[in-house]
């Protein structure tokens, strides 16, 4: 017999699924017990989703101070402020009150593997407008419910790259959780405000809505490729993709703006479980393509560090725990080892793309760059 303490360490969607019908689980029933038990069913599941909306702000609380006092310390209040104000943001993106019905521009899409057609994935995305003091509040939503699903071809389901089923969104919100750490809360960090809540019912990421273009359409845009956008977030972009072992940092997955700022986005596919040869062969970083062999700017270096502030590195390892679970020691090593690895080297490793199409895509917007100017720079 499972205890309610039990219940509450449910950690996917499966797992609470199976954890809620053993509490409830029993011989045939009436209606009425079986409606009474839909009940609890639903009960538990709700306490669950609303006990890991909660963690996950308890911890962005943790950050914040650490980072408040980092910063004032250095800078002075001015600088506190301004993760002050980071910090509501988050709690307006938790909190707010949805105003109309989620519009979904992309749908999910599971891997078939008893079927003969090509296997890819993709995940239910749609926007939200969100209540807030100011009007309405725009945010790029993911569901759990929304996640794609692998089919193998006795009919069993997992997840994607060794990841549990439907635990994406913690690693959306992880990778923003890191972000904001590199940030050292005096700049803007590279992944937009990403908090998990819960829309009609359902938990998974909101990331706050970027005013800008994926890189693939920048020349277009804005007349300027991605490659000529600030190189110092290119950098940072890069070193991110690299700690992460971004499996999908492709030029449609993250973003600049008009001012040649660069934010990530769809951080889905990093710190997935996957055996680490294979992270290896399919790290996917058009950023870090660009940098190959590059060395790494100074600043870009003193963010790397701040990963092992004894603060910032304990609280990393207790949110590793949080949004990974039983796959944390692992990937919290393999992450600290990569961010060793770059602190020692000071350049970006020889990085070749392991699909074919990426390099020819790569090589026509090197073209729209400024090629005279990156062929000094790379000595090629």
């Amino acid at each position: 017999m499972h205890s309610g303490q039990d219940t509450l360490e449910a950690t996917t969607t499966s797992e609470r699924r199976t954890r809620v019908e053993a509490v409830v689980h029993g011989p045939q029933v009436s209606p009425e017990e079986e409606e009474r038990a839909a009940r609890v069913k639903e009960e538990l599941r709700e306490r669950l989703v609303q006990r890991e909306v909660h963690q996950a702000a308890k911890l962005e609380g943790k950050l914040t101070e650490v980072l408040y006092r980092m910063a004032v310390q250095k800078s002075g209040p001015e600088a506190g402020r301004k993760i002050l104000e980071r910090l509501e943001l988050k709690r307006e993106l938790r909190d707010a009150e949805l105003q109309g019905e989620p519009r979904v521009f992309k749908h999910r899409r599971d891997a078939d593997l008893r079927t003969e057609e090509p296997v890819w994935v993709s995940n239910e995305v749609a926007e939200i407008s969100l209540k807030s003091k100011e009007g309405l509040h725009k945010a790029i939503w993911k569901s759990e419910e929304g996640e794609p699903l692998m089919i193998d071809k006795e009919g069993k389901i997992h997840g994607v790259y060794g990841m549990d089923p439907q635990t994406q969104y913690r690693h959306e919100w992880l990778a923003g959780f890191i972000s904001e750490a590199l940030s050292r809360g005096e700049e803007e960090p590279m992944v937009p405000a990403t908090v998990i809540r819960l829309v009609d019912g359902r938990i998974g990421s909101a990331q706050d809505f970027v005013d800008g273009v994926i890189a693939a359409t920048a020349q277009e845009a804005y007349g300027f490729s991605w490659m000529d956008a600030d190189g110092k977030q290119l950098q940072l972009l890069s070193a991110m993709d690299y700690i992460l072992e971004n499996l999908d940092g492709k030029n449609n997955n993250f973003m600049i703006t008009a001012d040649g700022k660069v934010r990530a986005i769809d951080q889905a596919l990093t710190l997935t479980p996957a055996p680490l040869h294979e992270s290896e062969q399919l790290i996917r970083s058009f950023p870090l393509r660009l940098q190959r062999k590059q060395p790494i700017d100074q600043e870009v270096q003193a963010r790397l560090k701040v990963l092992f502030e004894p603060q910032i590195s304990a609280l990393l390892k207790e949110v590793f725990n949080f949004a990974l679970r039983w796959h944390s020691n692992e990937l919290f090593d393999r992450f600290q080892k990569r961010v060793q690895e770059l602190l020692e080297k000071r350049e970006f490793p020889d990085y070749a793309f392991l699909i074919k199409d990426d390099e020819k895509i790569f090589n026509e917007g090197l073209g729209w760059a400024k090629t005279q100017q990156l062929i000094s720079i790379r000595g090629e």
